[in-house]
């Protein structure tokens, strides 16, 4: 019997794997972390993505605000229009 207290005690990387009908299993699963090379390449990947992001955030929050500025604008527009041609005047 494994219990929760037993399986607090993992470290990173240890699991037990219970598969119907079978005892349980000990199994390691290394971290890339472990392995210089393959870090420094998920590290660099990472970095590329996460600046990627970051424009892509920008550029939509640009255009964003592009988009409501032409809005705005267009609402303007329309109110003018239609203050013009009011009977009562301008508001």
């Amino acid at each position: 019997m494994l219990t929760a207290a037993d399986q607090q005690q993992l470290r990173d990387g240890e699991s037990v794997i219970r598969i119907a009908g079978r005892p349980l299993m000990y199994a390691y699963s290394p971290s890339f972390r472990e392995d210089r090379r393959l870090r420094k390449t998920i590290t660099t990947e990472e970095t590329t993505v996460r600046d990627i992001v970051a424009r892509a955030r920008a550029n939509s929050h640009d255009q964003r605000t592009r988009d409501r500025a032409r809005h705005a604008a267009q609402y303007r527009e329309q109110v003018t229009q239609n203050a013009i041609h009011t009977d009562g005047g301008t508001f």
